[in-house]
């Protein structure tokens, strides 16, 4: 049941340059080409030039690579082969590969780009739009998906990820993690619905790529969601003259320069260009390949150094040797897909608005940028609980020492600013009448005013440390509540994951129901 929405700047969540975007701030709109907004999207359709050659490059690497893993329902091969026509597109999203969808917003993501093809597919009925899922298999920080937080316990997945990118790391030891997962849940009669789901998929996936693209299908397959793994020979063969471009000449680096001398002004910065945007893919993992004069290249912390020569032959012949990092990632995903938006969370739109110059420079049309669904999840118990504790769920977004003071100033309301200020205004009422009898009068009077206010001062102070003493209780339960919904002061989305929901299967279905495009945050009992 949803329960209220509320803005997204009202929620002190979102960096501002996310709320600035959302809000068409002007200093940002030379940063994007169009409004997040599904009227724009007719321009977008007559703007994108995708070739019928690249879609049925497309099409072909999707069907094999559907194929080798024996997966794809209906919708999802429909889909695909509807990438051939040329009235058909694409709304994207994509994140790391998070170990059983990690948390809850990996969920949420996937659903607004759903329902935003859904509801685009409604406007443009002309047109078809397929959801997409990029995997961000290529990225080798296994430290941010190796867990996941269940229960008030982190269980964590430690082998040595050997530097490789995370969807080439073996599953083959991931059964200790399962293990530790299912003990948390020792004591229930049945284990979670998708859990049984998960160990199946993991345990019998040879390495994390397959095992993300199979249960991301298990999960969304039915919505005709596609999910594609960039880290592929003949996609990355249509890349090769932004990798030259890059590599050798540094376009992407002045442009991502340029424009972030501009949004330094007024904003934080999510990304740093180098000089070189591309990582090199080698059995010593996924390393950074460097400049160190004019004719030599090394790719650091190995033994492997290439000429200039040598370098330009290896992107010819061996492109899929090259891995782009967080600045061309994007630029890759536009190349060889005809999208027309990307779905993400706060931080992703913020580093996109950085990318338009480096769009600009490769000749690449630039998408709207769309941002995803946030949610608040309260059980009716804890619901109770909100209501019984006098406060607002809105107040649950300010820090404990804020929710204190609201707590207090509730309990204490007879005595708040309003009260005194009514008094204060009619003794001054009370001096006026006075002043034009006896002004030696009224002096006393105004005096007497005076330290009333400096009594009722000292008197809101005195019931305010007595109401802390007597409500230790109210506020350490106040404060649970806050914990739950922000657990270790993170966001709930961004920290929880879905295994921990009653009826997890039936948890997507309620979240796309309640998924509106264009909405603030969504607090939700289930």
């Amino acid at each position: 049941m949803l329960l209220r929405e509320i803005p997204l700047k009202e929620t002190g969540l979102f960096p501002k340059i996310v709320t600035d975007y959302l809000s068409g701030n002007d200093f940002l709109k030379p940063f994007y080409q169009y409004n997040p907004d599904l009227n724009s999207f007719e321009e977008v359709i007559k703007n994108k030039t995708f070739t019928a050659q690249s879609r049925e490059l497309l099409s072909s690497v999707l069907l094999d690579q559907y194929q080798e893993l024996k997966i794809g329902n209906k919708p999802v091969i429909e889909n695909i082969k509807a990438l051939k026509n040329e009235n058909t597109f694409t709304v994207t999203t994509g994140h790391q590969l998070s170990i059983f969808t990690g948390p809850l917003y990996f969920i949420y993501k996937i659903l607004t780009t759903i329902k935003l093809a859904e509801e685009l597919k409604l406007k443009y009925p002309n047109q078809h739009f397929v959801p997409v899922f990029w995997l961000a298999s290529e990225d080798h920080d296994f430290a941010e998906v190796n867990h996941i937080h269940l229960l008030d316990k982190t269980v964590e997945w430690n082998i040595d990820s050997e530097n490789l990118p995370v969807g080439r790391i073996s599953t083959q030891k991931i059964k200790l993690f399962i293990d530790e997962v299912k003990l948390l849940f020792a004591n229930n009669t049945h284990l979670p619905d998708l859990l049984k789901l998960f160990e199946e998929i993991y345990l019998t996936s040879e390495n994390l790529s397959i095992a993300t693209r199979k249960m991301v299908d298990a999960l969304f397959s039915k919505y005709g969601l596609v999910v594609i793994e960039p880290d592929d020979k003949k996609l990355k063969e249509s890349f090769k003259q932004i990798m030259m471009d890059d590599i050798f000449y540094q376009k992407s680096f002045t442009a991502l320069n340029n424009t972030n001398a501009k949004l330094d002004k007024k904003y934080k910065l999510q990304i740093h260009g180098r000089e070189i945007n591309f990582f090199y893919l080698s059995k010593e993992g996924r390393n950074l390949i460097k400049q160190i004069d004019e004719d030599k290249f090394s790719v650091i912390n190995t033994e492997i150094y290439f000429t200039k020569e040598q370098l330009q032959k290896e992107v010819e012949y061996n492109s899929n040797n090259f891995s782009p990092n967080v600045v061309l990632r994007p630029v890759y995903q536009e190349v060889i897909l005809p999208n027309l938006a990307y779905i993400g969370g706060p931080g992703e739109i913020a580093y996109w608005l950085q990318l338009k110059e480096v769009f600009e420079t490769h000749h690449i049309p630039f998408p709207v940028l769309w941002m995803r669904n946030s949610f608040l999840l309260i059980n009716p118990h804890l619901s109770q609980k909100i209501k019984k504790s006098g406060l607002d769920v809105s107040d649950y977004f300010f820090s404990n020492e804020n929710l204190t003071k609201r707590y207090i100033q509730n309990q204490s309301a007879y005595f708040s600013n309003d009260s005194i200020n009514n008094i204060d205004m009619e003794m001054q009422k009370m001096v006026d009448i006075v002043m034009k009898v006896d002004n030696q009068i009224a002096s006393k009077l105004i005096t007497q005013k005076v330290d009333l206010q400096y009594f009722f001062d000292k008197l809101k102070k005195d019931v305010s440390d007595k109401l802390k003493q007597k409500s230790e209780q109210e506020l350490l339960q106040i404060h649970h509540i806050k914990e739950t919904l922000f657990p270790k002061g993170s966001p709930q989305e961004r920290y929880d994951n879905i295994l921990q929901h009653a009826g997890a299967s039936k948890f997507i279905g309620i979240i796309y129901k309640h998924t509106y495009l264009n909405s603030g945050l969504s607090i939700l009992e289930i």
